[in-house]
């Protein structure tokens, strides 16, 4: 007999929708996971220092 829709397997975590990553120009890419702070500098030194994007200075720094 014809089975209906296969069921997932279990074992597989359900495949999510992943964006394509020029959706988050601020998030480098996984592979370059370690630029992460390079990035965030040159993204603050971009970004009025009002409105820091990430606070990556430690409390106290200042």
């Amino acid at each position: 007999m014809p089975s209906p829709e296969p069921s997932p397997d279990p074992l597989l975590p359900n495949p999510a929708p992943q964006p394509p990553p020029s959706v988050h120009p601020f998030l480098p890419p996984r592979r370059s996971s370690s630029n992460l702070p390079i990035l965030s500098l040159q993204i603050s030194r971009f970004s009025p220092p009002r409105t820091p994007i990430l606070p990556i200075s430690p409390p106290g720094h200042h």
